[in-house]
């Protein structure tokens, strides 16, 4: 719970948001609001410049190409506040997504394996760093446990491993002579 959040939403599904109450949604008030909307357009015309924004954006066929595009994903990290933070669930094609992802953020970004395992969650912060040391990973997770029923300590394991792996992944490549190529990018394949 963070009292001073103010929250808003975009869900392009009338019939979606009509069942709100059977979700337990609150009612839009002051700190909180649901927009009938197309979540790109929201991005685009939003006011402010939020802290997070979390991708969660689904039709029948999967991802909606409006939210997975690699102008949608500049257009948030353009929209955001300094060290803002972008979550995106990946689900299909999340290699060709997360390292849309990693271009738009500057390579800011780290992927880790959801709780059922089919899908991906993509993590990029705008100018600042996502490398946490093992400490101060294990520091913030104590300081949010209490509030998340041992949900967020999975997680952190999940995101610690795999800032571990990504952390042996550079080192490698650091150490290996990389004739005639420009750039490269990692993606996390399990």
């Amino acid at each position: 719970k963070i009292p001073s959040a103010h929250i808003a939403v975009a869900e392009i599904d009338a019939d979606v948001i009509a069942l709100r109450n059977a979700f337990l949604i609150p009612p839009d008030g002051p700190r909180f609001r649901v927009d009938c909307a197309d979540g790109a357009d929201f991005v685009a015309r939003a006011a402010g410049s939020p802290e997070v924004i979390l991708i969660d954006g689904f039709d029948r066929d999967g991802q909606p190409p409006q939210l997975c595009s690699q102008d949608f994903y500049r257009a948030c990290y353009d929209r955001m506040a300094p060290a803002g933070i972008l979550i995106a669930n990946l689900w299909g094609d999340h290699e060709v997504y997360s390292d849309r992802i990693g271009r738009a953020f500057f390579g800011n970004t780290i992927v880790v394996e959801t709780e059922g395992g089919g899908n991906r969650a993509a993590i990029a912060r705008k100018d600042a760093s996502l490398a946490l040391s093992p400490n101060q990973l294990e520091t913030a997770l104590a300081a949010l446990a209490p509030h998340h029923d041992g949900f967020l300590s999975a997680v952190g394991r999940r995101i610690a491993t795999q800032v571990d792996l990504d952390r042996q992944a550079r080192r490698k490549a650091r150490a290996r002579p990389l004739s005639g190529v420009s750039s490269c990018h990692y993606v996390s394949r399990r």
